[in-house]
């Protein structure tokens, strides 16, 4: 794939600068709230006003949270060029949320003209289509998917920005000579990616792996399987500067661990259950999760999340969680209450 340009001497004038990042702030792109607030739009297709609890309100009385393919497609649009203007990695951490936890846990399109159309958070639901068919955002749907791939690099004078991890490969040039590199990874069912460097002949650039914000402990990076000083801090591009030989290779692991995090501030005890970046679902009825239940997963110790999900010990039973994304036809519950 080609890759588009970060460029800094870019920026639109003043007034859109400041118009442009502050609307993704008000959307919680400085936050870590998922669902409903990771689509931005929020239920019934518009705002609500915050601290009064109504995202939380919303739960049961709309099935309509989040308007998936266009709202998707302008959050990823925005995020993408802000990424390009800033060079600020929060805005990869708020397209790789979405883009996780929303238009890739979209249903497949039927035959006969019916889309999937809303996120729907509800306790016990199950993903549908739209009750009409070929509604407006049908298309849209299409322009999201294939926008996916110039999503996950950027490059500029010194080199190349990894944004997702994800199988791919990105082609580029540095001083005339063309420069390939290949990833390699299961994420995000895995917390690791290899990068391979292919060139003709020996060239000096600089590899800069973005280090997500939901991370709790260090990344681990080393180039040709030895560790690497550099520092991998959250919440930045962890730069690799060096002359790069061909077949080089940048292992990076990110560290999973899962966690709770609330709908919003009035209801702290209502909470979506996180795994890295991905938003996680309840497979059971049960609509409580026991406080100490994540101790129960194993965190630090498990590297890979299983494609059926995995369990969490809640009294009096257990829980079964799945990604958001893989779940098809089964019934689920995003928002617990922590008891």
């Amino acid at each position: 794939m080609q890759c588009p340009q970060l460029s800094r001497s870019r920026l639109p004038r003043a007034r859109q600068r400041e118009v442009s990042r502050s609307y993704p702030e008000c959307l919680g792109y400085d936050r870590d709230y998922p669902a409903v607030r990771i689509g931005g739009l929020g239920p019934n297709e518009a705002f609500v006003e915050p601290g009064k609890g109504l995202l939380a309100d919303s739960l049961d009385g709309t099935h309509a949270h989040f308007e998936t393919p266009c709202g998707s497609y302008a959050h990823l649009k925005l995020a993408r060029y802000l990424l390009r203007f800033t060079g600020e990695s929060r805005y990869g951490d708020g397209l790789e949320r979405v883009l996780f936890n929303t238009v890739l846990g979209a249903r497949d399109p039927g035959a006969d003209g019916r889309f999937f159309y809303y996120s729907d958070y509800h306790p016990s639901t199950r993903k549908s289509y739209f009750p009409d068919k070929w509604p407006c955002c049908a298309g849209t749907l299409q322009q999201v998917v294939a926008d996916y791939a110039i999503s996950a690099y950027l490059w500029d004078s010194e080199g190349i920005y990894v944004n997702l991890f994800t199988p791919s490969e990105v082609h580029w040039q540095v001083a005339d000579q063309p420069v390939k590199l290949i990833q390699t990874t299961d994420c995000p069912e895995s917390d690791a990616t290899e990068l391979r460097v292919e060139l003709a002949a020996p060239a000096e650039f600089t590899v800069r792996i973005r280090i997500p914000s939901w991370l709790d402990s260090l990344a681990e990076i080393q180039v040709n399987s030895k560790s690497v000083p550099n520092p991998a801090e959250r919440r930045t591009f962890a730069a690799i500067r060096r002359v790069w030989r061909n077949l080089d290779t940048i292992q990076v692991r990110m560290p999973f661990s899962s966690r709770t995090e609330p709908i919003d501030d009035r209801n702290p005890e209502l909470v979506a259950v996180m795994r890295g970046p991905l938003m996680l679902v309840a497979l059971n009825p049960q609509m409580t999760l026991d406080r100490y239940s994540l101790h129960s997963v194993s965190p630090r110790t498990e590297r890979t999340l299983p494609p059926d999900g995995f369990e969490m010990n809640a009294a009096p039973g257990k829980l079964r969680f799945a990604p958001f994304y893989t779940v098809r036809d089964r019934m689920y519950s995003t928002y617990l209450r922590k008891v």
